[in-house]
């Protein structure tokens, strides 16, 4: 019997401490745009990623800071529970605004999600579990019929340039 109890002690804090690297594992800086065009080589891992992030009543999605040539430019967004204290405190902040958007540097896994728990209408396929925040670049309310001017606009009309996404 105390045999079976030291091997299964043994499995739970082995299983316990590889899912802790995983999480903990450097994570890989790409642009949006990058995870855009190819997001077959980002899934499952933890990406930086500089993005828009667009926020209100049930609705959480990440944006291009830029144009990128890909039609569907939104992916979801959830926040890890157990973010750092720094992090939480940046997320609270913004929400605190109500409805609102925000520039910023996230640290999260990249993964595929089913339509039915998508937050975006059009069902979106992929998602980032943000477990950092590394910084807020700016921030707004946001207003029903304009943005601010450092979000991107007509993005998918004929000539519209990609520019970097990396200060």
């Amino acid at each position: 019997m105390r045999v079976w109890l030291a091997l299964w002690t043994i499995l739970l804090v082995a299983c316990t401490a590889s899912g802790d690297d995983k999480l903990q594992s450097p994570p890989q800086d790409v642009t949006y745009c990058q995870l855009l065009s190819n997001p077959s080589t980002y899934l499952g891992k933890r990406v930086i990623v500089r993005a828009i992030y667009t926020y209100g009543f049930e609705v959480q999605v990440l944006a291009p800071p830029v144009c990128c040539p890909e039609v569907e430019p939104k992916f979801g967004v959830e926040f890890h529970e157990e973010m750092d204290n720094r992090s939480e405190k940046l997320l609270h902040k913004l929400l605190d605004m109500g409805m609102g958007i925000a520039l910023a540097v996230f640290v999260g896994r990249f993964d595929r999600v089913s339509n039915a728990s998508s937050q975006l209408p059009s069902g979106d396929r992929f998602q980032l579990s943000v477990d950092r925040i590394e910084k807020v670049e700016k921030s707004a309310r946001w207003g029903l019929r304009t943005g601010p001017a450092w979000v991107p606009k007509d993005c998918h009309e004929t000539g519209a340039k990609q520019t970097t996404d990396r200060k």
